[in-house]
């Protein structure tokens, strides 16, 4: 939508907001943090708990994991860095248009309205 109004009109600004989460969302978020800290932990302490981590992730792959700590810590750092951007991602956008805001999704509860909408919008203002 960003595109096709900047395209038909110069003077126009659409900004991406922050949009806090819903409850659902908000506790998926967390939970996939919760997650990642517990195997980081799991695979910083992997010396120490040997004997049950080879039971459950198999002696080959124990071992790959034992000795590429900071290997394993970068993966799982960045799979719960991109797993929490696209729980994280809302959508949310304000239009702007001469520095007066015409649309926001967060002052309309998330509604994102149609690009129909946003032009008429806009003509009005002219």
């Amino acid at each position: 939508m960003k595109e096709q109004l900047e395209l038909f009109f110069s003077d126009i600004k659409v900004i991406p907001a922050k949009y806090p989460l819903k409850n659902p969302r908000k506790m998926i978020y967390n939970t996939v943090i919760g997650i990642q800290v517990f195997l980081f932990i799991l695979t910083i302490f992997s010396g120490l708990i040997q004997s049950k981590l080879e039971m459950i992730i198999g002696t080959d792959n124990f071992k790959a994991i034992n000795e590429n700590k900071l290997a394993t810590i970068g993966i799982i750092y960045f799979i719960g860095l991109y797993i929490g951007q696209m729980i994280n991602n809302t959508g949310a956008f304000e239009v702007f248009c001469d520095d007066q805001l015409i649309w926001s999704t967060i002052d309309n509860n998330g509604i994102k309205p149609s690009l129909k909408t946003i032009i008429q919008l806009v003509k009005k203002m002219e």
